[in-house]
C-alpha cells in the first residue's frame, strides 16, 4: 500500500479541521494551529484514486466554508505546502518534488514557521524552539540573498555547498523542499487504537483453527468498534515472532498458513498474531455506513479463506 496523506487547513485555529480529519482517518496529527494531517491510504480500496478521495475530503470541507483547504500527497510535507499555495483542491499522486518545484519559497518558509514546536519539527525545549526560528530565519534570508525564490530552485542547490553555508538546518531544510517527510506520522494522543494480540502455543497448520482464532481476536475488536460508534475502514494482520520457549512437541516448526502465504518460526520460539483495526465514525449520510453482518460459521470463515 502507497503512502497517502491528506492535509485540511483553516485560515485560523478551529476543531473544524480535526472533526473533518476524524471523518476520513483514524491516523491523524494535527501540525500547527488549524493544520491536521491524516493518513488516508487505506482509503483507497473503499473509495478510489487519490483524486477520488480527495473530492470526497473537499466536499466534505465545503460544509464548512471556502476557508478550509484540503490537499492530497504521497507525503506529509508536500500536503501541507500545497494547502499553503493552493485555496482550491489539490492533488499530487506520485512525485512530489515535482509539484512542489514551481511554488515561491515564501510558501516553505510559511511550513517551518508553523511546524517548529510541532511533531514534524521540534525541538526539546522552548529556548531550542527560538534557536531554531533564529537558525531558519537566517536561512531563509541567505536563499533570497543568492536570487533563490522558488522552492525547487532550494532544492536544486549542490547538497555540499548549502552544508557548508548553512549546516545541518540548510540540509533539512532542503529535504522538506523536496516533500521529504523528516519523520513517521504520529497520531494524537487521544487517538483510540483498536489492537488484539494472542500468543500462539500451537501450530496451525489448517484453515479451521486459524478461522477459530482470528474469531477469538475479531469478536472483542467488533465490540470495541461498536461501543465507539466506529466502524472498520481497514484491517491489518501481522505475525510476530516472540523469544519464549515451547514445548518439546513444538520445538521443530511452527507454520501458520493464511490466505495469502505462510509464516514458519525459528526453532524454540513461538508466533504471536496481531490483528489492528483502522476505525472509523459511522456517519449517517457520510461515506461510512454500518454495515450488519450475519453471524458466520467455521465453515463460512473456512470457504471465505480457502
Amino acid at each position: 500500500m502507497n503512502p497517502l496523506f491528506a492535509c485540511v487547513r483553516a485560515a485560523r485555529p478551529t476543531p473544524v479541521v480535526v472533526e473533518l480529519a476524524r471523518e476520513f482517518s483514524p491516523r491523524w496529527q494535527r501540525q500547527g494551529p488549524g493544520c491536521v494531517v491524516c493518513d488516508v491510504s487505506g482509503l483507497e480500496r473503499l473509495l478510489g484514486e487519490p483524486a477520488v478521495i480527495g473530492a470526497e475530503l473537499a466536499r466534505a470541507a465545503a460544509v464548512y466554508g471556502p476557508a478550509v483547504r484540503v490537499a492530497i500527497a504521497p507525503t506529509m510535507t508536500a500536503s501541507m505546502l500545497l494547502t499553503l499555495a493552493y485555496a482550491e483542491l489539490t492533488v499530487a499522486p506520485s512525485d512530489p518534488a515535482a509539484v512542489l518545484v514551481s511554488l515561491p519559497l515564501v510558501h516553505l518558509q510559511q511550513l517551518v514557521t508553523e511546524a517548529t514546536g510541532t511533531t514534524l519539527l521540534r525541538p526539546a525545549t522552548r529556548a531550542g524552539q527560538d534557536a531554531a526560528r533564529q537558525r531558519h530565519e537566517r536561512a531563509f534570508d541567505m536563499a533570497r540573498r543568492w536570487g533563490v525564490t522558488t522552492i525547487g530552485a532550494f532544492a536544486a542547490l549542490d547538497a555540499g555547498e548549502l552544508s557548508a553555508r548553512m549546516g545541518q538546518e540548510g540540509l533539512r531544510l532542503q529535504q522538506l523542499a523536496l516533500g521529504r517527510d523528516p519523520g513517521p506520522l504520529v497520531p494524537d494522543p487521544d487517538v483510540p487504537r483498536y489492537v488484539e494480540r494472542m500468543e500462539l502455543e500451537w501450530p496451525l497448520d489448517t484453515l479451521e483453527p486459524l478461522s477459530f482464532v482470528l474469531a477469538r481476536l475479531l469478536d472483542p475488536l467488533a465490540i470495541a468498534l461498536e461501543r465507539a460508534d466506529r466502524g472498520a475502514a481497514a484491517i491489518r494482520l501481522g505475525f510476530t515472532s516472540v523469544a519464549r520457549m515451547l514445548p518439546e512437541t513444538s520445538i521443530d516448526r511452527m507454520i501458520v498458513s493464511c490466505c495469502d502465504g505462510s509464516m514458519t518460526t525459528a526453532a524454540g520460539r513461538a508466533m504471536a498474531m496481531i490483528i489492528s483495526v483502522n476505525a472509523a465514525r459511522n456517519k449517517t449520510g457520510g461515506i461510512w455506513r454500518r454495515i450488519r453482518w450475519p453471524t458466520p460459521s467455521a465453515s463460512f470463515i473456512t470457504d471465505r479463506l480457502a
